[in-house]
């Protein structure tokens, strides 16, 4: 979210799917650590937010190099 809040990432305007799996994830802290889940798409009930970890992931894959 942070990268989307300085345009780092972008999607098109147009994928509302897009924007509604990145706003359904959600994070909280365990007491020891972040953790992620994913919370309900309201445009795609049926999404498991796949595009948003996706996207998580690449960001972690390059800054780990």
């Amino acid at each position: 979210m942070n990268q989307l809040a300085t345009a780092e990432k972008r999607f098109p305007r147009s994928d509302q799917h897009i924007a509604a799996d990145f706003f359904a994830l959600r994070k909280f802290y365990t007491g020891t650590r972040w953790a992620f889940s994913e919370g309900r798409n309201t445009v795609n009930p049926a999404s498991h937010c796949q595009i948003a970890w996706a996207a998580a992931l690449a960001s972690h894959a390059h800054t780990e190099k």
